[in-house]
């Protein structure tokens, strides 16, 4: 994204740089992250959809 660069893993979203060293930890809700059936990943966002509802992490507006 831009200049930024995201890595995904397990319920948490880390901005990392070029060399993929976690520059910021972004955390995700744990009820959100437990709840989600289904975790798609776009250039921008991130959306978590559960049964009720879907979550977006913009990642732009980070």
């Amino acid at each position: 994204m831009g200049d930024n660069f995201y890595a995904w893993y397990r319920n948490r979203i880390y901005q990392v740089n070029e060399s993929m060293e976690i520059t910021e930890e972004i955390i995700i809700d744990k009820k959100v992250y437990d709840e989600a059936f289904s975790i798609c990943t776009g250039y921008s966002e991130v959306v978590l959809e559960s049964e009720n509802e879907f979550s977006i992490v913009q990642l732009s507006k980070l």
